[in-house]
């Protein structure tokens, strides 16, 4: 895969592609989540006002 193969999708898409990367590492996960296991609960706890401010950082709407 090329430069030019990737570009319009990391532009599209940006901090949530790379998000979902570091999610398949599980050193990652660990240190962020505390194991594979708590992930759910963990993103569940995140605030309506986070997810606002994170929609804004991302340029998403809605």
């Amino acid at each position: 895969m090329g430069v030019a193969e990737v570009e319009g999708p990391v532009q599209r898409e940006g901090s949530r592609l790379w998000l979902l990367e570091n999610l398949r590492d599980p050193a990652y996960v660990r240190l962020v989540y505390g194991s594979p296991s708590r992930l759910a609960k963990r993103l569940g706890q995140v605030s309506s006002a986070a997810l606002e401010q994170a929609k804004r950082l991302t340029g998403l709407s809605g």
